[in-house]
C-alpha cells in the first residue's frame, strides 16, 4: 500500500492537500485501483474506484457546494453564462426544455439543429411576428423573445412536436390550443371592425378557420 498525493484546484485561499491510500485489488481477472480520500468539502473518508484522475470530493453535491462557496466568483460565472447563452440559445431552450419535461415526467428528444434552424428564420413560427432574444440587455424576457411551444401539450418534447414562437403566444396558449388561440384572434379582430368591414373579413378567412369557431359565435 502506498500514499499518494491528491491536489486540489487553486483558491483564492490556501487549500491544504488531500491525502489518500491506494490500493490494487483483484476481483475476477480485473484489477481494481482503490483510493481512499479525505472530502475537500465534508472531510468525510470516501473510498472508491479510481478510473481515470483521483477524485477530490465523496460526492458531485460536495464538490458542487465546495466550488460554489471557495471557488467561482458569482458575478463573473453569470457573466459567462450569460454570455455563452447569448451565443448558443439554442442550447438554452434545449437546457429549459429539459427541465420541464423532467419535472413532468414526458419524453425530450429535442435536437440543437431543430431548435437553431427555426431560430435563423427570426420569426415566430406561428404568427410571423419577429423574435428577438433580449439575454445580456439586463431586460427580462418579452413578448417577443424567443419561446419553445409543444404543438401538442399531451406530447412530449421531440422535434416534430416543437416550433420557436414568441414568448407572448406561448404564455396566451399556455395550455390550449392553437384553435382556442386562432378563435381568440378573430374575435378580437371582429371586434374592432363594423358590421359591414366584419362581413369583408369573414370573407377573407378560410373554411378551416371559420369552422373552428365556438357553437353561438356570430362574426
Amino acid at each position: 500500500m502506498k500514499t499518494l498525493n491528491v491536489k486540489k484546484r487553486a483558491t483564492s485561499a490556501a487549500v491544504e492537500k488531500v491525502l489518500g491510500n491506494a490500493s490494487t485489488m483483484r476481483v475476477g481477472t480485473k484489477d481494481l485501483n482503490i483510493e481512499t480520500i479525505q472530502c475537500g468539502y465534508c472531510g468525510v473518508s470516501h473510498t472508491y474506484e479510481r478510473k481515470r484522475k483521483a477524485k477530490l470530493y465523496c460526492s458531485n453535491k460536495c464538490g458542487v457546494a465546495f466550488h460554489g462557496k471557495y471557488v467561482r466568483d458569482k458575478a463573473k460565472l453569470a457573466l459567462r453564462v450569460t454570455s455563452y447563452y447569448k451565443n448558443n440559445y439554442a442550447k438554452r431552450l434545449i437546457v429549459t426544455s429539459k427541465q420541464s419535461a423532467n419535472k413532468k415526467q414526458i419524453a425530450h428528444t429535442v435536437t440543437e439543429k431543430h431548435i437553431n434552424s427555426q431560430l435563423a428564420t427570426g420569426c415566430c413560427q406561428v404568427t410571423g411576428l419577429p423574435i428577438k432574444s433580449n439575454i445580456g440587455t439586463g431586460e427580462k424576457r418579452g413578448s417577443y423573445s424567443p419561446s419553445l411551444d409543444r404543438i401538442d401539450n399531451s406530447v412530449g418534447y421531440h422535434d416534430s412536436n416543437v416550433r420557436i414562437v414568441s414568448w407572448g403566444y406561448n404564455v396566451a396558449k399556455n395550455k390550449f390550443s392553437d384553435r382556442d388561440l386562432n378563435n381568440l384572434a378573430i374575435a378580437l379582430t371582429a371586434s374592432h371592425l363594423g358590421k359591414n368591414e366584419r362581413a369583408k373579413f369573414k370573407a377573407l378567412l378560410p373554411l378551416s378557420l371559420l369552422a373552428g369557431l365556438p357553437a353561438g359565435y356570430k362574426l
